[in-house]
């Protein structure tokens, strides 16, 4: 018998974002909280028959974006250069709340949504949820009971690491281009 490795233990940017909602999640007071839920990471851990009640985030696809006009300048007085996000990815996620019942299913979603708020704040879009029907009994996810499916994209900075920010301050154009046009 194989032990299964749950835990969310990769260096990506993305499991570290999902990281951080974890331990917000587990910082959570909500009343409708669910305790002992098992988190996990990628498509095959859907197939693991974790049982509820699980969540698990699965990359779906995303795209390249502008930055947010919340990075780069200069702090501490002008000492130090902050790094700046040359542009944002918005990563889209499908994220399957595993509940043994609708009432549990639907507290793991809202509690997701709360935790995912705390940690990230801005630039994360909520998308559609999708209400899967039981799964008991079959196969490859026997132990799955009410699923829900909900969207996220989740905005990643790309930072640049070749330098500092390059701040013009004033541009002035003195040259002729074209001798003919002088007015």
């Amino acid at each position: 018998m194989s032990l299964l490795v749950i835990q969310i233990d990769g260096k990506s940017i993305m499991e570290q974002n999902v990281r951080a909602i974890e331990v917000a999640y587990d910082a959570l007071t909500l009343a409708t909280k669910v305790d002992d839920v098992t988190w996990a990471f990628g498509r095959e851990a859907l197939n693991n028959n974790l049982g509820p009640a699980t969540i698990i985030w699965v990359p779906d696809s995303g795209s390249i974006e502008p930055p947010l006009n919340v990075g780069g300048g200069l702090e501490d007085g002008g000492t130090t250069t902050k790094a700046r996000s040359l542009a944002d990815r918005l990563m889209n996620f499908q994220v399957y709340c595993n509940g043994i019942d609708y009432e549990q299913t639907e507290n793991l979603l809202v509690s997701v949504i709360a935790a995912t708020r705390a940690a990230l704040q801005v630039g994360t879009v909520f998308g559609n949820e999708t209400w899967l029907t039981e799964q008991s009994g079959v196969a490859d996810t026997a132990l799955n009971e009410v699923v829900a499916v909900l969207d996220v994209a989740i905005r990643m900075p790309v930072l640049d690491e070749s330098g500092g920010l390059t701040v013009i301050a004033n541009a002035t154009h003195t040259e002729i281009l074209d001798p003919d046009l002088d007015c």
